[in-house]
């Protein structure tokens, strides 16, 4: 094949690493790709992030040839989206990521590139080796990639394995079997994935068997405490059975910190919106924030659960986006929403009020008891005032503890000290 000399210019929109890799692809022979890394290795050296899109798959090849030769520690994230992949692109940059030149990574983000099997088993493969323990954000596949049984459970051994014990972000989608989606449910139930804040299965296939295990999980497992955003949209085998069940997790404690929840585009009903005012109006979900259900059959019946919800419980301030019946309840909900914001804020403003006062009175009886020590003798040092601070016990034991360091003055300094302390620990002892 002819070779140009031209640099690559930036006619199509591509950022520079992108035009590089296409570049170097288009326009020499394979044993030659080789000799031209040095100005690919130069912009990987001077990113932390970096993002492939729209090049073709000899152009991911090329990438990952370069990393399996050259170690970049210092980048970060890694994003591979809408690339026309076949195997051997996809094969060698994964073959980079397990050989461990990648020792930084933080994200990996592959979508939208029509993956398979093939494609989803030679990541898991890649995560599987253990070199990507830093990885904190995982996001694979999309309604435009399509995942078997094989591909989940390739997965699912990766979760289960114990190799990325710092993954926080975890979104796998467009699994068609729900065989792989118990795998990957009884992986995160085995608990060697600690500290999970958002989990994304958007277009799975999950049936009942599937929640059931989803829902175990995120109940007893304290690695789910921390949880914000659990996403379940668009998989429509999903329907008022499957809700109901998943409600039973989001009862638990565990749920406490959920922030956004997403259950739209199921076939969920009437009995499965039900189920949702029921445990919002209880006061479950108290930190959740973002409720989307659009795309579900919310009927009048269970439109007015949910405003009553918002009327019982004046601590939920859920934005709720859903199909409503008519716009008298979109209405009715937003001014309920709104009015239960204020009630809190001004709760909040209280409460802090109510705070600052007691801050207040303490640091003032403090500062007397001093002022009268001071009078008495010399000045304490930084070392007495910090412990008095630190133990913020009442006006009344202060005394007894000033009262003690008077009789101790003429002692060493580390006596008195000692005396302070073990009057502290007394002091808090009587009240635990």
């Amino acid at each position: 094949m002819a070779s140009s000399s031209k640099s690559p210019s930036n006619t199509d929109g591509k950022n520079e690493l992108c035009q590089l890799l296409q570049w170097t692809a288009d326009n020499y022979s394979k044993n030659a790709k080789l000799g031209f890394q040095a100005p690919i290795i130069q912009e990987l050296e001077r990113q932390t992030c970096i993002r492939i899109s729209h090049i073709a798959d000899d152009g991911l090849a090329i990438l990952g040839r370069v990393l399996q030769q050259h170690a970049c520690p210092n980048l970060k994230s890694v994003v591979i989206i809408e690339c026309r992949l076949e195997k051997m692109g996809i094969v060698e940059f994964c073959r980079a990521l397990a050989v461990g030149n990648l020792s930084g990574l933080e994200a990996l983000s592959v979508q939208d590139n029509r993956m398979g099997d093939m494609e989803l088993i030679a990541i898991a493969g890649a995560l599987g080796s253990g070199k990507c323990f830093t990885l904190k954000r995982l996001y694979l596949g999309s309604d435009r990639d399509i995942f078997q049984t094989e591909g989940a459970q390739s997965m699912a051994e990766v979760l289960e394995s114990g190799h990325l014990p710092l993954l926080e972000d975890l979104s796998v989608r467009g699994v068609e079997e729900e065989d792989g989606m118990l795998a990957i449910f009884r992986a995160l139930e085995a608990r060697k994935v600690a500290g999970l804040k958002s989990l994304d299965f958007q277009g799975c296939a999950i049936r009942l068997g599937a929640v059931s295990v989803l829902a175990r999980a995120l109940q007893f497992s304290p690695h789910f405490c921390g949880l914000i955003k659990l996403d379940l949209s668009g998989c429509r085998t999903m329907g008022d059975d499957e809700v109901i069940a998943l409600s039973q997790a989001l009862r638990s404690r565990n749920m406490v910190h959920l922030w956004c929840l997403g259950l739209a585009n199921l076939t969920m009903g009437e009995r499965g919106f039900l189920e949702i005012a029921s445990l919002l109006k209880a006061g479950h979900l108290p930190g959740l924030q973002y409720l989307y259900a659009t795309d579900c059959d919310n009927t009048e019946t269970s439109a007015r659960a949910l405003i009553e919800a918002y009327c019982e419980n004046t601590s939920l301030v859920v934005d709720m986006t859903v199909d409503w019946p008519s716009w008298t309840f979109h209405n009715d909900a937003h001014d309920l929403m709104v009015r239960n914001e204020a009630l809190l804020e001004q709760q909040h403003t209280i409460a802090c009020g109510k705070d600052l006062h007691r801050a207040r009175d303490r640091d003032r009886s403090v500062d007397t008891s001093l002022v009268e020590f001071d009078e008495h003798r010399s000045r304490p040092s930084s070392s007495v005032l910090f412990l008095i601070k630190k133990f913020r016990v009442s006006r009344w034991k202060i005394s007894q503890m000033l009262s003690s360091i008077k009789k101790c003055l003429g002692r060493k300094r580390s006596k008195i000290l000692f005396r302070i302390a073990s009057l502290s620990s007394r002091t808090r002892n009587r009240k635990t």
